[in-house]
């Protein structure tokens, strides 16, 4: 097998080895821009939750070392958190555990994970432990949930 490539845009002749240690460099400079743009859109949102401010003349010095500076996002308000049991009504626990913990884009998919494991109660704590035994994530646990309490899923509880 030839060792080199030709590549007659940049350089003649590459060895394999060149070739691999270019792409490191490019996958860690894409990944370098991944983070950044995380951190632009935490930014964003932050910005779009506070109260808007008069715009003046010069640029705020403060506002743009913020930015350079890692965030130090607020803790969890001081609420109640509703809890499910699996007999109630799904849509009023969803909705009002959606608006306080779903929607945060400054929690983990493994954070919301304890606040809904907390949250629940009875039938629904056991399917939640089943459904962990069997390593699924946040997400793939709240459709089963959804999926459970649309009238297709209450029919099929009804007939088991």
């Amino acid at each position: 097998m030839n060792e080199y490539f030709t590549d007659s845009s940049t350089n003649p002749l590459r060895s394999v080895e060149a070739l691999q240690e270019e792409i490191a460099i490019r996958i860690s400079l894409l990944d370098s821009c991944i983070i950044s743009i995380s951190r632009l859109l935490e930014h964003a949102a932050l910005i779009s939750r506070a109260s808007v401010v008069p715009q003046s003349s010069s640029p705020d010095r403060s506002l743009m070392a913020s930015m350079a500076a890692p965030i130090s996002l607020p803790s969890l308000p001081n609420l109640t958190l509703p809890s499910y049991d699996g007999k109630s009504c799904w849509d009023s626990f969803w909705n009002t555990f959606k608006e306080i913990i779903d929607k945060r884009i400054d929690l983990g998919d493994s954070t919301k994970l304890r606040y809904l494991e907390r949250s629940l109660r009875g039938e629904a704590s056991d399917l939640m432990n089943h459904l962990l035994k069997r390593n699924c994530g946040y997400r793939d646990i709240v459709k089963t949930f959804r999926a459970q309490n649309t009238p297709r899923g209450v029919a099929r509880k009804l007939t088991d």
